[in-house]
Parts: structure tokens; C-alpha cells; sequence
């Protein structure tokens, strides 16, 4: 029952037009995408993961930064297929949204980027770890009627260990060094060190 789009294999990627699929293989591949980019500056790529981020952005986020709302495929329905109750936004389509994120940020300083990865953190992949830190979401329906809780773990635990490595991760995505100077992305006590130069 799951074609093509499932695994990522249903369209070459610079021909691409629309986030499809399962939400956390779409956002891994289109991060590694962006690995490449950033290796090679491949102009068609590059042009493919724009088209994407607009395509995910303005038809596919929901309001607190979930992607995803088809539960029988953990991904990607038609554009604007946003239902609250039956939303899957899984935790870990929220962290791999934040990485693929982080690195368009990296390779183009633009602010649009970072503005996803602090709304997408706070609203979305965080929302996925209990505040005592023992409990978990694997998905996060944006409505519910008192009946979906927190798992201490689940059979497939992709996103308990996903959560912690983003968390134990976020020292390093606070700032970013540039030619001029220092990028500041997110608010947050700090200290920072940066060696001087000659």
C-alpha cells in the first residue's frame, strides 16, 4: 500500500515539486540534499531544496511547526491536508525538519531558516519530551480530547533517542562563526569563545 513516495523514490530530485511521503525520510534526504549543496554547489539541487522548503512551508507546517498528517504513512498528504485531530507530526519529522533547517542556514545566512529552527524547537520537537524528561510523544496531534499521553517507550524508538541528541546537540547551534563576525540564532544565556586573530 505504500508507493513509491514512501521512500523517497517516486521522482528524481531536482525535479521535485512537492514535500511527499514519509515526513522523516523526506526531510533526512532533503538534509543530506543539503550536505551535498554545500560540498559541490549544485546549482539544480540547491534550486530543488528552495522549491521544497516553499512547497513544505506555505502547504504542509502546521501552525506549531509539525510536519506530516497521515498516520497510516507517517507523512506527507496533499497540499493544505492538515487536520488537527488525526495530525501524525512526528517528534522525529520535527527534529529532521530542524536539521535540513540548520543546514540551509549554514550555506546561506539566510534569517528564514533560523526562524524555522527556533519555531520548529519550541513548539514542535520539544513538545515531544515530557518537562521531567521520562516521558514521550511519538506523534503530536495539535487536537485532542484528553486521550493521547506520553509513552515512557515505544516499540520502534526513534524518537526518544532523537529528542535527546538534538537537546544534548543544542550548545552548538546557538551561534554561527561568519567571515564578519558572529550570528546569534537563538535567545538564550550564553558564553562564547572565539579566538583572536592577528
Amino acid at each position: 500500500w505504500k508507493d513509491a513516495s514512501y521512500h523517497q523514490d517516486h521522482v528524481l530530485l531536482r525535479e521535485a515539486r512537492q514535500v511527499a511521503g514519509h515526513a522523516v525520510r523526506q526531510v533526512y534526504y532533503l538534509a543530506g540534499a543539503a550536505d551535498l549543496v554545500a560540498e559541490q554547489e549544485d546549482a539544480g539541487i540547491s534550486e530543488a531544496l528552495d522549491r521544497l522548503w516553499h512547497n513544505m512551508t506555505s502547504a504542509h507546517l502546521y501552525l506549531g511547526g509539525g510536519i506530516g498528517p497521515r498516520w497510516e504513512i507517517e507523512g506527507f498528504g496533499d497540499d493544505y491536508e492538515m487536520p488537527p485531530h488525526h495530525a501524525h507530526c512526528e517528534s522525529c519529522a520535527s527534529v529532521g525538519s530542524f536539521m535540513w533547517n540548520w543546514r540551509m542556514l549554514q550555506m546561506t545566512g539566510e534569517g528564514r531558516f533560523a526562524d524555522l529552527c527556533e519555531h520548529t524547537l519550541y513548539n514542535s520537537a520539544i513538545s515531544g519530551v515530557s518537562l521531567d524528561g521520562e516521558r514521550f510523544f511519538y506523534q503530536n496531534p495539535l487536537g485532542d480530547s484528553g486521550h493521547h499521553q506520553r509513552s515512557e517507550w515505544f516499540e520502534v524508538a526513534c524518537c526518544p533517542s532523537n529528542i535527546a541528541r538534538l537537546l544534548a546537540q543544542l550548545p552548538g547551534y546557538m551561534a554561527s562563526r561568519r567571515d564578519n563576525g558572529l550570528v546569534i540564532h537563538f535567545y538564550s544565556a550564553m558564553d562564547i569563545e572565539l579566538p583572536l586573530e592577528s
